[in-house]
């Protein structure tokens, strides 16, 4: 990765006072162990140290760590200033590290994410009318039917980890019916985006294999249009792209098809297995549910302020020198959105204040915030609350397998996710799929 950025910044006009942030040695180092087991208290306690913006060190490479709720609201505001194009990152040791694990979420591709000014609008919008097109109702109808479908192979055994089994497939199964995609692309689409999400050292073979996936369905949808999302990106694309060649626009409609596949699978399949912990590991929750008090919608929405799946979000990189919540932030720098961070500024009131609110409040950063927040939420909210909603009618007695034993959680800077979700329940009691096939409303 380079060094340097390719864009010009004029700085001659910059007025700013004298840096007011520790030494780059003085940061405070961030590990996945760090975040494992009280990320509230990891977050309180850098606050206290640091204020809403905290000089962090990620395995070796600096940033700097947003937490402050209005620190991060500013931050995602000021596109200009701070930037979704890594290609302006300039990183303070000179490179970064061989291996970096967090290097593939830095890696410059040509797509919305990573745009900017008129070609992000550009992008965007052939996304968000791409995905205007979806009906509420189908995607509730293939998540419903894709629900059943995981249930129905291991409600006979009477325990299962739903992480595994339930969580982590059903909303990838679910986009590619979307997009169309055949049924024999599941099973290798399934293994590589979990070794995608995991960034491990086959990372780049599962990358690579994920865009001949999404290759081979664009050529298949160029020479057999249908009803799908892929044959929807293609026309608007071709609409709005008159004088670029095939292989150009093709180019952008794989790179919007990898960008829709890696965050909403990997974001609402996190989100549905932080749900579903909270109704088999908490007995409020539980209760709340069976006394009617609150619904499942509820839940999903407390769980994006108390375990957003994406915890610290890579980021924005600073066009010029600048000044945020007292910290001299100087141009080419790293900033990480620190989303679980911002959910419990003291702002917000105690602990006990949020979880009044969290039920109905939506004012959390989970969806981001700005030019460049997620541009169809009603997408990942249908699929995640058809998921919870088939499980709790379906299996209603389900719980931990060890109730005494805590869930166990992966090490990770960026995702907050369960290691796993062993549970069990009564087989003779889980209701039939058959009674709950809907295409609307209930399962």
């Amino acid at each position: 990765m380079t060094s340097h950025s390719p864009y010009a910044t004029d700085l001659s006009d910059t007025r700013l006072p004298p840096p007011g942030c520790p030494a780059h040695q003085d940061a405070c180092h961030i590990t996945g162990d760090d975040l494992r087991h009280d990320p509230a208290a990891f977050y309180e306690a850098r606050r206290r140290a640091y204020g809403g913006v905290v000089p962090v060190v990620l395995d070796g490479v600096f940033a700097w760590l947003v937490l402050g709720y209005a620190e991060l609201k500013e931050v995602t505001q000021r596109g200009e200033t701070f930037t979704r194009d890594s290609r302006y990152w300039r990183p303070r040791e000179g490179s970064v590290p061989e291996g970096w694990p967090l290097e593939p979420h830095t890696v410059w591709r040509p797509n919305a994410v990573f745009a900017g000014g008129e070609e992000h609008t550009r992008l965007r919008g052939a996304l968000t009318r791409a995905l205007g097109k979806v009906k509420a109702q189908r995607v509730r109808r293939s998540a419903v039917e894709t629900g059943h479908r995981l249930i129905d192979t291991f409600v006979g055994a009477g325990r299962t980890d739903l992480l595994a089994r339930y969580a982590l497939p059903l909303p990838l199964l679910t986009l590619m019916r979307l997009f169309g995609f055949p049924p024999a692309a599941e099973a290798p689409l399934q293994r590589a985006i979990a070794a995608l999400l995991a960034c491990g050292d086959d990372a780049p073979a599962a990358a690579r294999q994920v865009m001949d996936i999404v290759t081979g369905q664009v050529r298949r949808r160029r020479e057999e249009p249908a009803g799908d999302l892929t044959t929807w990106l293609i026309q608007e694309h071709d609409a709005m792209s008159p004088g670029m060649s095939r292989d150009a626009v093709d180019t952008e409609i794989r790179e919007q098809i990898w960008l829709t596949i890696n965050a909403g699978h990997g974001a609402t399949a996190v989100w549905i297995a932080n749900a579903i912990e909270q109704l088999v590991s908490r007995r409020d929750v539980q209760a709340g549910m069976w006394a009617g008090w609150m619904d499942v919608q509820g839940a999903l929405r407390a769980t994006l302020w108390e375990r957003t799946p994406l915890q610290n979000v890579i980021g924005r990189w600073a066009t010029r020198d600048v000044v945020v919540g007292g910290r001299h932030i100087q141009a080419g720098d790293m900033l990480v959105l620190g989303l679980a961070g911002a959910n419990t500024d003291p702002c917000h009131g105690s602990a006990s204040d949020r979880a009044d609110f969290a039920t109905y409040n939506e004012a959390f950063f989970s969806w981001g915030n700005g030019p460049h927040q997620c541009p169809v939420p009603d997408l990942a909210q249908a699929i995640a609350r058809a998921a919870v909603e088939c499980l709790w009618d379906r299996i209603p007695d389900v719980h931990l397998t060890d109730p005494g034993r805590p869930v166990e959680w992966e090490p990770g800077i960026m995702m907050r996710c369960p290691r796993a979700l062993p549970v069990s329940f009564d087989p003779a009691q889980p209701h039939a799929a058959t009674r709950r096939r809907a295409p609307t409303g209930g399962c």
